[in-house]
């Protein structure tokens, strides 16, 4: 193979000399001040991760009922308001569903009685303040495009957002492959290839498999090595409801430590926020493992 030696020729293959993506690099680097510009609303995960990133993989996985679809939207609120542009695929739960999920959290009402009907002098009290929280946000919901990477690509084009969340991958169509499996694996890879190419973050949820006793690990990701292997953070999420005690398990972090925290969950607002400091358990000695 001749090598290559002119200019035209590695920009033909879309390849950059090392200078110019240093170029690149610097302007992003000196860009940093030493806040977080994209945060959890977690500070203990915040100090972890230093918030969220654009052009990164996030994977947010739990077993079914752990409120990981409440946790995403959490993330995604948090960014829409701090001014992005956020495109939330919506695979499982209607638009309707997670507006509703919305005013609960952005006006305090509790979500059961909302459900049941009992309280609409506080709907018709407090609906203005959603409606002009809503009017100064960039999040859109679609719960029609999700299932197919073209829909996503020509929804992503058309409103050019800064973020990218489908919830979730596990439901994504099988037409035009052999099996769900080979569907989810080109899905991540082009999804994460276009985050990088048009300079947004994309957070995926996944399932975590039923099977089994105990935590859930990376290798319980359901039906996809690939989400592993392409993701920069992975968090697994846990929630022990008769102790009202919600976990989040940095389990991958390809820019920092992995960690264990503690979160409060309100599942009445969809509300999440700091938890009392993580403590591991007491384990006998031969069974104790170093703890992050």
């Amino acid at each position: 193979m001749e090598n290559l030696s002119t200019e035209s020729e590695t920009q033909s293959l879309g390849l950059k000399p090392l200078w110019e993506i240093f170029t690149d690099v610097k302007k992003n680097v000196l860009e940093r001040d030493g806040t977080i510009k994209y945060p959890t609303g977690l500070t203990e995960l915040d100090k972890i991760t230093f918030g969220m990133w654009k052009r990164e993989l996030l994977v947010v996985a739990a077993r079914t009922s752990q409120g990981k679809s409440m946790f995403t939207l959490h993330l995604a609120k948090m960014l829409a308001d701090k001014g992005e542009t956020v495109a939330f695929f919506s695979l499982e739960m209607s638009k309707e569903q997670l507006v509703e999920r919305l005013f609960t959290n952005i006006c305090e009402i509790n979500n059961l009685d909302l459900r049941e009907g009992r309280v609409h002098g506080l709907v018709e009290e407090r609906a203005e303040l959603f409606l002009e929280w809503s009017k100064n946000i960039k999040l859109l919901i679609d719960d029609q495009n999700g299932y197919n990477f073209d829909k996503i690509v020509k929804v992503v084009k058309e409103i050019r957002p800064s973020w990218v969340f489908v919830d979730y991958v596990q439901m994504i169509s099988m037409k035009g492959y052999k099996d769900k499996l080979s569907a989810m694996d080109e899905f991540i890879k082009e999804i994460h290839r276009l985050g990088k190419s048009m300079d947004f973050g994309t957070i995926l949820v996944s399932q975590v498999n039923r099977q089994g006793v105990g935590e859930a690990g990376l290798h319980h990701l359901k039906n996809c090595g690939t989400l592993e292997e392409h993701s920069d953070s992975i968090f697994l999420l846990s929630w022990d409801r008769d102790k009202n005690q919600y976990v989040i398990r940095v389990e991958k972090n390809r820019h920092g430590a992995c960690h264990i925290l503690n979160a409060n969950f309100q599942p009445q607002f969809s509300r999440f926020s700091d938890g009392e400091p993580f403590v591991p358990p007491m384990l006998p000695v031969k069974e104790r493992k170093d703890w992050v």
